[in-house]
């Protein structure tokens, strides 16, 4: 179960932030004309945390399928713990940086806190996998040079691939 599902999360995280990234760049290639046309130029001077905002949809689409991942292998606990690592940084440091920069700092702040949460659920399911790895493969043997090649028989597992 565990590479058929790291395998998946895998090519969901690749597709979705693969969409995230070209819809990035269009904003940030027509923002500014958009908000002018959507909104009367009122908003146009917040243009400068498009970037910011871009790099952050970027971070938070790429987690949605290790978050997916992770609740189909029975670990929620892990989500919630890189959720709550997350919004330790926006409470601590997206404070302080609002605080000094305004609305760049906020902005700032939540790419930051976007970063923690996917640097930990990152290693949080690298560790689930592993240890679905560790317990359904069996110790393989090793060739010590002393038997024929072809005597090592095999036998692998889905996840141990």
């Amino acid at each position: 179960m565990g590479a058929g599902i790291h395998k998946l999360v895998l090519g969901f995280v690749a597709v979705s932030a693969g969409a995230a990234i070209v819809y990035s760049a269009c904003l940030l290639l027509v923002g500014e004309r958009l908000l002018g046309m959507l909104y009367g130029n009122g908003y146009v001077a917040f243009t400068r945390i498009v970037p910011l905002l871009s790099c952050n949809l970027i971070l938070i689409t790429a987690s949605q399928g290790v978050q997916m991942g992770l609740r189909a292998m029975n670990a929620p606990r892990h989500v919630f713990v890189a959720f709550l690592i997350g919004e330790l940084c926006t409470c601590t440091f997206g404070l302080a940086f609002t605080w000094a920069w305004g609305i760049q700092g906020a902005s700032l702040g939540l790419c930051l806190s976007t970063l923690s949460f996917v640097s930990v659920i990152g290693f949080r399911f690298y560790k689930v996998i592993s240890q679905q790895r560790s317990r359904t493969c069996p110790d393989r043997p090793e060739w010590d040079g002393s038997r024929d090649r072809r005597a090592v028989v095999e036998l692998p597992t889905l996840a141990c691939r």
